[in-house]
């Protein structure tokens, strides 16, 4: 595990996923792309309470 982060290993998989929450629109964090029954509903940014999601999810 030393050697992965001595070697940059660690930031190369930081980097991966930085770039993929920014492909994907994020814009803070915690950043929750939603879905249901598999299609995309919405995007919630920060701490939120359960009624925020059950609400942007219908349930």
């Amino acid at each position: 595990m030393v050697s992965d982060v001595e070697g940059g290993a660690t930031n190369d998989a930081v980097n991966l996923d930085l770039d993929a929450g920014k492909a994907a629109g994020a814009r803070g964090t915690p950043t929750f792309l939603l879905f249901r029954d598999g299609d995309f509903r919405t995007t919630v940014v920060g701490a939120q309470s359960y009624s925020v999601f059950a609400n942007a999810l219908g349930v």
